[in-house]
């Protein structure tokens, strides 16, 4: 069998006699100079992730003022990626806990640990929606004044 070493990597040959038996398995191409040089160098120079970089900002995250539970979540899902966490789930909850603008929902999460990062964030979007509505309820009454006649 003649193969040349540039252009194809050598072909195994069938060998029933060995012990286990060989199986013949074609040549595969070997690569080609530039496209092997081309991979080398985007390896080479492809950034590099630096994790302790990654939990830090994801540690130091805190909801903004204007930033709802749910867009603090992406956030945090966006951030968790370089951390290489095994249960990102669990520190994006601990995250939110620490984090959040919602004093009644980090109370509420320490006081009910069990609670999922579903349940969490539940929990939040109705304390916001509360928030949202809570200058209309307990706003005062001004349009009624009645004046008193003294006799």
């Amino acid at each position: 069998m003649d193969i040349n070493p540039r252009n194809a990597v050598a072909a195994v040959q069938a060998d029933p006699d060995a012990d286990p038996p060989v199986v013949a398995r074609p040549a595969i191409p070997a690569e080609n100079p530039y496209t092997a040089l081309k991979r080398a160098l985007t390896e080479h120079f492809r950034p590099q992730a630096n994790k302790e970089l990654s939990r830090v900002q994801f540690g130091n995250a805190k909801q903004a003022a204007n930033e709802s539970i749910d867009q603090f979540h992406g956030r945090l899902r966006n951030l968790v990626v370089g951390c290489e966490y095994l249960e990102e789930d669990g520190m994006i909850k601990s995250q939110i806990i620490k984090g959040t603008c919602l004093t009644k929902l980090r109370t509420t999460a320490l006081e009910e640990h069990q609670l999922t990062l579903d349940q969490l964030l539940a929990k939040g979007r109705a304390y916001e929606g509360a928030e949202l509505q809570k200058p209309h309820i307990e706003e005062k009454s001004d349009a009624i004044a009645v004046n008193r006649l003294k006799k």
